[in-house]
């Protein structure tokens, strides 16, 4: 679920980063896809990593979301002084990665 909710995401916010022409858009897209690759159910986490990687990846999602929903102009205005930093479904995207790097260490397997 987590590697096929990712995957949706990053095409989704890659198609409107090239429509909106938004870089930060792209480099959500690109990350949310490389953690899709890192997501795959063939690497071998322990069940902590898991845990915490499909945490991630449902904050990159959700976060993701109110993101685009803000790039295109969807964000409620009464609610404009609270709308999410662009980063931080760049940042969750990043930090499945990292749990995906940190996985291959052999103290911590």
């Amino acid at each position: 679920m987590r590697l096929l909710s990712l995957a949706v995401f990053a095409v989704l916010a890659l198609v409107i980063g090239a429509y909106e022409e938004d870089g930060m858009t792209l480099m959500i897209g690109g990350a949310s896809a490389l953690a899709a690759v890192a997501s795959m159910p063939s690497w071998r986490l322990s069940t902590f990593l898991t845990i915490l990687a499909d945490l991630f990846a449902i904050e990159t999602v959700l976060f993701g979301i109110a993101d685009l929903v803000a790039l295109l102009g969807y964000w409620p205005h009464a609610y404009e002084e609270y709308e999410l930093p662009r980063y931080l479904p760049l940042a969750t995207a990043i930090f499945v990665i990292v749990i995906f790097a940190v996985s291959h260490i052999p103290l911590v397997r």
